[in-house]
Parts: C-alpha cells; sequence; structure tokens
C-alpha cells in the first residue's frame, strides 16, 4: 500500500543520488574555515542558556536512557559526522560502529574520540570504536548484530529512506531499537522553513530533505518496525505549581516540529545477545571502570609515572 500525502520536502531525491551523495563525501572540503571549528566544538554552545548544547547533549542521553541498553551493546551511530557523539557512546562502554559518507568527518572524528578517551582514562575502549565511509544505503552491516541504530540529526540526509530503513531493519538483531533524534518535520505550506532547506541545499549540495511526521510514522510501519513511539523532549525544573499542566507545556523540542522516534524490530523469540557479549568474563583491560582489574592497572600507572617523577627530579 502507498502512502497518499506529503512525505518529504525533496520528494525526487533519489534521481539525484550521486550528486547528493558525492556532496556529502566533499562536505568538509566545501566548509568555510571558520566552519571548521564545529569539527571539534560541537554541540558547545556559549550563548547565553547554552541553547543547542543542552537540546543535543538531552536528546542524546533521553535516548540512551530509553534505550535502556546494557554494558557493551553493540550501537551503529549513522551519520556520525565529526564524533560528538560518538566520544559519549564510547566512553559509556558502548561498542560503536559508525557510518559516514566523509572521509575527512572520519579523520576528525578518529581523532577527536581516541583524545577524548585517552583524557578519561579509557583509551583502551578506542578499539571498541569502527568507521565505515559509506552512506546508510551502501553500508555493509552484520545482519542481526546490532542493539540499536541512532540517527542524530542524519536522517533528512538519507537520499533512500526505503532502502536505509530496510538496511536499518536488517542490522538490528531481534527486538533492537532504532531511534531518530533532531530532525525536523517536514511541514508543507511552512515558507521560512522551506527557504531555509533550500539556501542550504544550494550552498553546500547535500541533501536537507525532512520527512513529514505522519510519513515517517507510515514509512517505519511500512518497513516492520514495531512499537513506533514519537517523542517531546522534555527538560528544566518544573515548579510544583505546574505539574498539573500538559507535558507539551514543557517540552524543549516538540513533536509536532521535530521527529524524535522510537521503534523496535519484531522479537522472533531469540535472546537479546550471547552471554560472552556482555560485560562478565572479558579481558581483564576491556573491563568497565569498576572493576577490580582496571583499578589495579590505574595503581601501577600511578607508581609508574612517581617513579618516573623521582627520577627525573620534578
Amino acid at each position: 500500500m502507498s502512502y497518499a500525502g506529503p512525505k518529504r520536502f525533496h520528494a525526487n531525491a533519489r534521481q539525484d543520488y550521486a550528486a547528493f551523495t558525492d556532496a556529502a563525501i566533499r562536505y568538509v572540503a566545501n566548509l568555510a574555515p571558520d566552519d571548521r571549528r564545529g569539527l571539534v566544538e560541537k554541540p558547545l554552545d556559549w550563548r547565553p542558556g547554552h541553547p543547542s548544547y543542552f537540546t543535543a547533549m538531552l536528546q542524546l542521553l533521553s535516548a540512551l536512557q530509553a534505550l535502556n541498553l546494557p554494558p557493551g551493546a553493540r550501537i551503529v551511530e549513522v551519520g556520525s559526522g565529526a564524533g560528538w557523539a560518538t566520544e559519549i557512546l564510547a566512553s559509556l562502554w558502548y561498542r560503536v560502529e559508525c557510518v559516514e559518507p566523509s572521509p575527512e568527518m572520519i579523520q576528525a572524528a578518529r581523532k577527536r574520540v581516541r583524545e577524548y578517551l585517552r583524557l578519561r582514562g579509557s583509551e583502551h575502549f578506542y578499539r571498541r570504536v569502527t568507521w565505515q565511509a559509506a552512506t546508510m544505503e551502501e553500508a555493509q552491516l552484520e545482519p542481526d548484530s546490532a542493539d540499536a541504530v541512532i540517527y542524530f540529526e542524519s536522517f533528512h540526509h538519507v537520499v533512500d529512506e526505503h532502502v536505509a530503513l530496510e538496511k536499518t531493519l536488517n542490522a538490528l538483531r531481534p527486538g533492537g531499537q532504532l531511534v531518530i533524534l533532531g530532525d525536523s518535520n517536514w511541514i508543507p505550506g511552512n515558507v521560512e522553513q522551506e527557504a531555509a532547506l533550500a539556501a542550504e541545499m544550494a550552498a553546500y549540495g547535500t541533501l536537507e530533505s525532512p520527512l513529514t511526521a505522519d510519513y515517517m510514522t507510515w514509512l517505519l510501519a511500512e518497513k516492520g518496525f514495531v512499537d513506533i513511539k514519537r517523542c517531546h523532549l522534555v527538560n528544566g525544573l518544573t515548579p510544583t505549581d505546574r505539574e498539573a499542566e500538559p507535558v507539551r507545556t514543557f517540552a524543549l523540542m516538540d513533536a509536532h516540529w521535530v521527529n524524535l522516534a522510537i521503534a523496535r524490530k519484531p522479537q522472533d523469540g531469540a535472546s537479546s545477545a550471547p552471554e560472552d557479549e556482555y560485560p562478565y568474563g572479558r579481558p581483564l583491560e576491556d573491563k568497565p571502570p569498576s572493576s577490580a582489574g582496571y583499578r589495579l592497572r590505574q595503581a601501577v600507572s600511578r607508581q609508574l609515572r612517581n617513579l618516573a617523577d623521582v627520577i627525573s627530579g620534578r
């Protein structure tokens, strides 16, 4: 059954797949020098209230809370960019497979993630992160292997949403979850929104084509996802005298304007993951920071540093 309503801002993107993919690959090269700062700064925001920082961080942390993944879970991050979300996922002891079309983005992300983990004494977690230079439509992912697939501010860049979601479903284990964050809904007839999307495409050549909320929900069901939920993002200290007000009163991001969606691959009776895929029985160097092995290594490292300081006369 086909969908009869408006679907997405650029309705015929698949006809220009090669051009949009090439623009995504060359995206970093087309950035002005000042814009390249975002490769290391994002999601920081020094304006009063830090609006984009809190919006980004709360989306990611709220999604992880909703996904409720065990330590060691495998996450596919689609459109991972320069790695600001990747570094957080890796430091929380997830295995992360990044799908990103731009080699320059991957180069920036590798450096950023390694340094982030090194500064937190967890550089050995770096080997749990991999990158694949590809679009989701062309990505090679092991079937039935991912506990979650995350699209963060990236689903509107997907050229063929049908293929991308079919690959997403195939990559997820039975019961695995999809989360889409930070994607505006297309509001047909919203002149200001459509002008901004057109200007972005003209400047960089990359696809800026958000989906309507109804089409997103229909498409997820059509591709076989279940338990589909569209969400508001709620944040803030709420005075008790406002506790009876509707959730939308406090929404930092309103589902009318933004596609924040969670869905699940149907269960088939299989267990969520083999027992040896989770923390117990792992090599000591791969234990989370609370383990005895980790504390022992840290103590030995401190003693060696102290000895080196004595020898050097510091």
